[in-house]
């Protein structure tokens, strides 16, 4: 019996695996297939995060706007039009540009997320926890958004640091599939933001 619940467990596990691949592999072919049509991105670097377990993924774009304008665009939090990787958004709670706000995105393919403001500098920089995601992200995963001053332009940087859940499965889901994709999603949605604050 026990060798039975085992094998079925082991089997489970390896098809959720597979299920987990194969859905990341997809978005990315579709992903890079749509960037390449009309983006040239930078590369996003991956590092170990200075959170323990975690990884870090690291991208900016130089932005044809000033500092301010560049501001106004990602501190509006509940605003993400300007990106198609982001079907929708709401706001789950009454605060505003301060800790604590929420909002709530719909992705494609019956995607979401869930994030928390916990740093809010205005001007400069915020930083928000996902709190709950379809994907199996843990909830100790955080998001760092930021413009600097560039001249006449601005550098909009967006470094996320997350961990998968599962374990050990997660790590090796995160190796195989998943930071490929984090990191194709995150080139694609800030070369979207390059283009919108051009105009």
């Amino acid at each position: 019996m026990n060798k039975s619940i085992t094998l079925i467990r082991r089997t489970c596990w390896s098809l959720l695996l597979l299920a987990t691949i194969n859905g990341c592999t997809n978005a990315d072919t579709t992903m890079k297939s749509e960037m390449s049509s009309h983006m040239k991105p930078n590369s996003v670097i991956a590092s170990d995060s200075a959170t323990p377990g975690m990884t870090k993924l690291y991208y900016e774009v130089e932005v044809n706007t000033s500092k301010r304008k560049a501001w106004e665009i990602i501190s509006d939090f509940n605003n993400l039009s300007w990106t198609s990787t982001v079907l929708a958004t709401h706001y789950t709670n009454d605060k505003r540009q301060e800790p604590g706000m929420t909002r709530h995105c719909d992705l494609p393919d019956d995607g979401y997320i869930v994030e928390r403001i916990t740093e809010w500098n205005k001007g400069n920089s915020y930083t928000y926890v996902i709190d709950d995601a379809s994907d199996p992200i843990d909830p100790a995963s955080y998001v760092i958004w930021e413009v600097r001053k560039n001249g006449d332009t601005a550098i909009v940087s967006f470094e996320v640091h997350y961990e998968l859940k599962y374990g050990l499965l997660g790590d090796l889901i995160n190796t195989i599939a998943a930071k490929k994709k984090f990191s194709t999603q995150i080139a694609f949605f800030m070369n979207e933001l390059k283009k919108h604050a051009a105009v």
